[in-house]
């Protein structure tokens, strides 16, 4: 909120700094910021606050719980798996768009490699497809996929090096 309200992505120079370094630091000085503030003894310093979000809260403490991970790495995965969720979400939305909702519900599983996804003839079944062209689907999905990725960390970047660079920095933070 403060980076709109006093306006500080106007400082932003596309040319000189990439958008997710700018995010990363503005970070750090908001959680310094306001550790300072929660310190200060008129405000009630010393005393712990308890986040009532529950559930943002859970998924940061499973994902914090199986990795011991830095404040910047954790950023950096967050930053990773937003990328992807968004990118999912357009795909969705494409395949909704063209009446193939049930298709992508099916076959969502193989492009996100979860683990209890059916097998190719299964879902062959459950289409009324050949299994060859559940595979084709699944491949089309996946190039779409990441056309969207490519989009999506496009957006944040000014120069075709500086995207390479950062489709790199994404799949590390995934690693």
């Amino acid at each position: 909120m403060q980076l709109l309200e006093k306006h500080r992505l106007e400082r932003v120079r596309p040319g000189e700094h990439r958008f997710r370094s700018f995010l990363l630091a503005s970070l750090k000085h908001f959680v310094i910021d306001d550790w300072r503030r929660t310190q200060a003894q008129k405000r009630g310093g010393g005393h712990s606050v308890t986040s009532l979000d529950i559930q943002d809260a859970e998924q940061r403490y499973c994902l914090e719980r199986n990795e011991n991970l830095s404040p910047e790495r954790f950023f950096e995965r967050s930053w990773a798996l937003t990328v992807i969720r968004r990118s999912l979400e357009a795909l969705r939305c494409e395949y909704a768009g063209a009446g193939k909702t049930e298709l992508f519900d099916c076959l969502k599983g193989r492009i996100t490699q979860d683990e209890n996804v059916s097998s190719y003839q299964e879902a062959a079944v459950a289409l009324g497809m050949t299994e060859n062209a559940v595979r084709v689907a699944v491949h089309r999905m996946r190039l779409r996929l990441r056309e969207l990725i490519r989009m999506e960390v496009a957006e944040t970047v000014v120069s075709p090096e500086q995207l390479e660079e950062e489709i790199g920095a994404l799949f590390a933070a995934l690693g």
